[in-house]
Parts: structure tokens; C-alpha cells; sequence
């Protein structure tokens, strides 16, 4: 999971879609970044509002 805080936007890695591809590509542009543990790298759109999304 990558997020872009200037951008409003938050990158939800998908297994099996090359979000590892955009993460190298976009990982030093990116504010923010969540990959270790590998659920919380993975974590679903649900877990996400509930837990991710009020912090920001």
C-alpha cells in the first residue's frame, strides 16, 4: 500500500495484479508506505476504512 498524501490518493496492493512493479516504480515518490507485515501489505478495501483510513 502506497499512499500520496499532496494527491489524495492511496495505491491498495492486489495480489497477482504487479502491484510490486508499482511499487518499485512509484515507491520514492509515494508519502507513505505499508508492506511489512505481508497483511498489512494485502490488506482488503474493508480493513482498509475501518483501520487505515481514519489515521489519515
Amino acid at each position: 500500500m502506497l499512499i500520496f498524501s499532496r494527491y489524495n490518493l492511496v495505491l491498495l496492493a492486489v495480489p497477482k495484479t504487479g502491484s510490486t512493479a508499482l511499487e518499485v516504480a512509484l515507491g520514492q515518490e509515494a508519502d507513505g508506505r505499508f508492506g511489512n507485515p505481508p497483511e498489512m501489505e494485502h490488506l482488503p478495501l474493508y480493513r482498509y476504512n475501518r483501520f487505515v483510513r481514519p489515521l489519515l
